[in-house]
């Protein structure tokens, strides 16, 4: 092989794996599936509320796929409980949350 084919060919590879979808490699994006997915909103009762305080809970799940031709399986759970009060001038919530989940590749 020549000099000016062995220089022809590593161009021409370098641009085939410039255009994405000419490029034989998988590419994969790893991303936590908990990013973003389970915002919790807490709700405090109003001033003019008749209850000061209230318990409230919450449980989401969720199952996906994700990458390339769905190759990647994810699921999650999330489980919160949580106490809000509120008083003349104060208002607070407090308590405690658990999220699991799994993302096999």
């Amino acid at each position: 092989m020549t000099k000016y084919q062995c220089c022809l060919l590593l161009s021409l590879i370098a641009i085939i794996n410039l255009i994405p979808g000419c490029n034989p490699l998988r590419q994969a994006y790893y991303v936590s599936p908990f990013n973003g997915n389970n915002t919790e909103y807490h709700t405090i009762p109003k001033q003019g509320d008749t209850l000061h305080s209230a318990l409230y809970g919450s449980l989401s799940f969720f199952k996906a796929t994700a990458n390339t031709d769905g190759n990647d399986e994810l699921w999650g759970m999330h489980f919160s409980l949580y106490a809000a009060h509120q008083y003349d001038f104060v208002q607070f919530y407090y308590g405690g949350s658990l999220s699991l989940g799994s993302y096999t590749l």
